[in-house]
């Protein structure tokens, strides 16, 4: 009988290894018992038995039976008028249905419907037409297409009636505005401009995607996504020396610093380049800033490398730009991942999906932080182009956290992932091990 969570195998093959004399008691594993580890025929054995069970009871398979069962119990809400509980069956639908099977076709139809008596436009129209592209039968075509004009009148209605009520609000005010540039508006015009970025439009609210800010006083040339006034300071000095004899073979030189060294270097060094970058050995390498900073002030805007969706949020928010939904768009192969549109299921397909898909998911996620780590070999290209990369950088003579050049490259932020410390050396042998059972069921 198999272990009923993956936490419970690591434990049991983590006391098998401490009583197997092939491995040294030692506080940690080296690399070549890692090796020999991940290659011993048991536990490779264990951890592809555990998969296969994993995997035979999964819930990640697409079927016309669940796919029909949930569109018949959303047609029942959706005589009694509760819109909310159809739309979410009619979600559940359109997520079992097989691709290209009729039953997606009608899923998205009937939820259509019920998008068009809530008011959310856009995504009614999304559905009609994915729909028409997954063969919806031909003789009911002609409901599809008048709840098609249906959709686009009740639109153009609601967006009249916004444009009435920001004419209205505005005369009370005042009939005419002056911009900038001095130019003289009517109020009709500002009310157009006013409607198409009103937020209380549940179609703006679906379709709208948030800017990110901009960091305060620029940003900094040295130190990517964070403002200028920021410094990052070092635990070590740089110094790039050009022309002395003695370290002609050398393009860094990376010594502990302190106030004496600093005063030795200096004389000689002559008239040498070199650069002293700000230093402190005793708290690592950090930020401060260099001037004062006001409350709310915003000091570093980074989108993520990679994420991970967890589990509990998969039916609120798209697995792939982590956007809220109202009636998401399922993964071709599998029922775990949902999507806000047809671009983020595309670009996660390509980028990482297709390797997570068919019930990888559900494995991926009982392995918990080393699924993200998954994720950012994923994201960092395909294999070939991660293994050149890595080839390139463990040959890196700039040490990370020394000349700070693993943030200055805003087109490959895998080299800044890459210098993220481990902290192996602190890791306990248990917890090393483990982590070496989790690398080898991610191979």
């Amino acid at each position: 009988m198999e272990p009923d969570s993956w936490q419970n195998l690591l434990d049991e093959l983590t006391l098998k290894v401490n009583n197997d004399k092939t491995f040294k008691k030692s506080n940690q594993l080296k690399e070549r018992e890692v090796g020999l580890f991940c290659t011993n025929e048991y536990y490779s054995t264990r951890l592809s038995k555990w998969i296969t069970h994993c995997l035979s009871h999964g819930t990640h398979l697409k079927s016309e039976s669940k796919s029909l069962i949930c569109r018949n119990k959303g047609n029942n809400k959706y005589k009694l008028h509760d819109d909310e509980g159809s739309l979410e069956l009619y979600t559940e639908s359109v997520r079992y249905a097989p691709r290209g099977s009729s039953d997606l076709a009608l899923a998205y139809a009937n939820r259509s419907a019920v998008l068009l008596h809530m008011g959310y436009y856009q995504e009614c129209l999304r559905d009609i037409d994915l729909a028409l592209k997954n063969n919806y039968p031909q003789h009911l075509r002609h409901k599809l297409e008048a709840r098609q004009g249906q959709c686009l009148a009740e639109r153009q209605r609601h967006n009249k009636s916004l444009l009435e009520q920001q004419i209205t609000g505005m005369s009370q005010k005042d009939n005419k505005y002056v911009t900038e540039n001095k130019k003289i508006c009517s109020q009709e015009e500002m009310a157009t401009q006013a409607c198409s970025a009103n937020t209380f439009s549940r179609d703006c609210q679906q379709e709208h995607y948030i800017e990110l800010p901009s960091v305060v006083h620029g940003e900094n040339d040295k130190f990517p996504f964070a403002s200028s006034a920021l410094d990052l300071v070092y635990a070590y000095i740089s110094l790039f020396i050009i022309g002395v004899h003695t370290f002609s073979n050398l393009n860094l030189v990376e010594m502990e610093l302190d106030s004496e060294l600093k005063l030795k270097i200096r004389p000689l060094l002559g008239a040498c380049k070199f650069s002293l970058n700000q230093y402190d050995k005793f708290k690592g390498r950090h930020v401060k800033t260099n001037r004062d900073i006001k409350i709310k002030e915003i000091l570093f805007v980074e989108k993520p490398f990679a994420f991970v969706v967890l589990p509990d949020h998969y039916n609120v928010h798209c697995h792939h730009c982590c956007k809220s939904f109202i009636a998401p768009i399922p993964c071709w192969e599998c029922s775990d991942a949902l999507y806000c549109s047809e671009v983020c299921r595309q670009e996660s397909w390509e980028d990482y999906h297709q390797w997570e898909c068919h019930g990888g998911l559900q494995l991926f996620h009982s392995v918990g932080i080393a699924h993200l780590g998954l994720r950012v070999v994923l994201r960092a290209g395909n294999l070939q182009s991660v293994r050149q990369k890595w080839e390139k950088l463990k040959d890196d003579v700039n040490l990370p956290g020394v000349a700070g050049t693993e943030l200055r490259d805003k087109d490959d932020c895998y080299k800044s992932v890459y210098h993220l410390m481990s902290h192996l050396e602190d890791m306990e042998r248990d917890d090393y091990l483990q982590y070496a059972l989790v690398r080898g069921r991610l191979l």
